[in-house]
């Protein structure tokens, strides 16, 4: 297990042929913020992304916007609300969007 912050999702730029991504963060979040996430977005090729962790929110989810072939999203535990999600959801043709928060758990599929 590795702690991840900005500076080390700068360095996933370069991995031009990666397809997936799991970034799970602590309870208290805090190791990135959308500004790290845009590294992300350099990433020609991601297809599947996991999100993990309450550090996450409607600010760290937008620069997911610029992954061109993304279309698998998984969100567990994170502060996503339903308006980024919508909003999210309706730039792009997603295959699944998976969405698990404590209580409730939705599964989109397109």
């Amino acid at each position: 297990e590795s702690m991840v912050t900005n500076a080390g999702l700068e360095h996933l730029r370069q991995l031009e042929e990666l397809v997936y991504v799991r970034l799970e963060g602590t309870p208290g979040g805090g190791e990135f913020d959308a500004r790290g996430l845009s590294s992300l977005a350099g990433l020609p090729n991601l297809r599947r992304l996991t999100l993990y962790g309450a550090g996450f929110d409607d600010a760290t989810f937008a620069p997911l916007e610029e992954l061109p072939r993304l279309r698998r999203v998984a969100l567990l535990n994170t502060h996503v609300s339903d308006l980024a999600m919508q909003e999210f959801t309706g730039k792009r043709r997603l295959v699944s969007l998976w969405r698990v928060r404590p209580q409730v758990a939705w599964t989109f599929l397109d």
